[in-house]
């Protein structure tokens, strides 16, 4: 999976692949810029992830993608979507991904998203590589 984490307008996210349990060669890229200039943060199965990200852009005309995965959008608000349903999510920090409660842990203790990221992959084993951070423009 992964971990991805937002604060103070920041979204950070590893760059690690797995693919049943075994780690990838090179990075995958976990965060996107949105045509609206928001930001886009996945985690789970990339299939499915693109799908959403393709359907989030769309007039969402057609149902929401459903499986796997959870894409997390930034602007003036956190709206998660993930399993064909979406959410305003009212935190201030979040993380999510296979990663989220050492992350989320590290947040609480005042740590940046870029910071959270990379304490997660110290023990979680599908996250890890290059932390990647996005500004939110919106």
């Amino acid at each position: 999976m992964t971990t991805v984490a937002y604060r103070d307008g920041i979204l950070a996210a590893d760059s690690r692949g797995t693919c049943s349990g075994w780690i990838q060669p090179g990075r995958e890229t976990k965060l996107f810029r949105l045509i609206d200039g928001r930001a886009a943060g996945v985690t789970g199965q990339w299939a499915i992830a693109a799908k959403l990200l393709k359907w989030i852009e769309s007039d969402r005309s057609e149902s929401q993608p459903e499986g796997d995965a959870r894409v997390v959008v930034i602007g003036k608000k956190i709206e998660v979507f993930e399993d064909g349903h979406s959410y305003i999510e009212a935190a201030k920090f979040m993380a999510w991904g296979s990663g989220m409660p050492p992350a989320l842990g590290a947040l609480h203790a005042g740590a940046s998203a870029v910071e959270a990221v990379r304490i997660a992959g110290l023990v979680d084993t599908l996250t890890g590589g290059r932390v990647i951070s996005m500004q939110c423009e919106i």
